[in-house]
């Protein structure tokens, strides 16, 4: 066996990367030939290596849901970046890998036609919607239905412990989001936060996955990684409580719609571009994808769009964060 030196797992010799980790394994830019040895009973052989062409494939190719995680963590060591990071208020991003991935449904003629989309750039996206508590960190109010003030002291601003601290931020509008970002950033002292490009939206949902949903077809395994209308029990819940898909993001398929930066035109994916499509230059409504714990399975796939004006508010809407690299 071949031991990974970057994470030190134990590889077969045909191996080209970690199973583990995905490092490429004695692998360079300019190609050559790596001498091994297996760990086990003492043989030893070489590979050649050609040039890194492959690398360059498996790195802005397509993405799918055997090399999703795989991935995410060749670019982190790639750029050098943590695959998980965290902010100065406690926000938790992931790392979304660039790759081609094809966006949208035949089965929803607000998502027609389906279009291969790239994905030219590596981002870093929220584990979860924009929480109560992180909303308020920021703007110091709630604006949201489900919050539970008849408590005194709910919001208790040096320990955010209060009921539905964790559960997802709603009743904002695309404007309210935009104000948000605006104190994120200056907070932080960057200019890096934005809502995500309707593209990056789903790239980041289906996580490799070509299927409804980012575990497949079977809408009956929806209630494992959403809370919609059979299981919500017609509330919100604490963000993080079902799985994840393949990227490590919870909440997909989805316990709220999400905002987008995108603005709506229903005939644009017809002319979008291939890569790095950023949405039409001009309309008055914006786009917010998914679905919400009132909502049907079919409303919760990965390619359900919607669209609204950009001052509407609803206790079904709020959104999650991208934070460029």
């Amino acid at each position: 066996m071949v031991r990974c030196s970057n994470c030190g797992t134990k590889n077969k010799p045909e191996a080209n990367y970690c199973n583990h980790c995905g490092s490429e394994l004695g692998k360079n830019s300019s190609g050559g030939t790596e001498v091994w040895k297996d760990e086990d009973d003492g043989k030893t052989g070489t590979k050649v290596w050609g040039p890194n062409e492959n690398d360059k494939e498996f790195l802005y190719g397509p993405t799918n849901e055997k090399n999703a995680q795989k991935k995410q963590k060749r670019w982190s060591q790639k750029i050098g970046k943590p695959m998980n990071w965290q902010n100065s208020i406690g926000m938790k991003f992931k790392l979304i890998p660039p790759g081609e991935f094809m966006m949208g449904s035949e089965e929803d003629d607000d998502s027609k036609p389906v279009h291969n989309v790239k994905i030219t750039e590596p981002f870093y996206i929220g584990f979860y919607p924009v929480t109560q508590r992180e909303w308020k960190t920021v703007m110091s109010n709630i604006p949201s239905h489900f919050k539970e003030i008849k408590k005194e002291g709910w919001f208790k601003k040096e320990t955010h412990h209060y009921p539905r601290a964790h559960n997802p931020v709603e009743q904002i509008s695309w404007e309210e989001s935009q104000e948000f970002i605006q104190k994120l950033n200056l907070k932080e002292g960057v200019k890096r936060y934005r809502l995500p490009t309707e593209a990056e939206w789903e790239c980041a949902c289906r996580a490799g996955s070509n299927k409804k949903y980012c575990f497949g077809d079977d809408k009956s395994r929806l209630g494992e990684y959403a809370w919609y209308e059979k299981n919500s029990g017609s509330k919100t819940h604490p963000v993080g409580k079902k799985k994840p898909n393949q990227f490590g993001l919870y909440d997909v398929h989805r316990k709220i719609f999400e905002w987008v930066q995108d603005r709506y035109d229903g005939d644009y994916y017809y002319r979008s571009p291939k890569e790095d499509p950023s949405g039409p230059s001009d309309g008055s409504r914006r786009v917010s994808r998914g679905g919400s714990w009132c909502r049907h399975a079919s409303d919760c796939t990965s390619a359900y769009r919607r669209s609204n004006s950009s001052d509407f508010q609803s206790f079904t809407l709020g959104f999650r964060l991208v934070k460029e690299i």
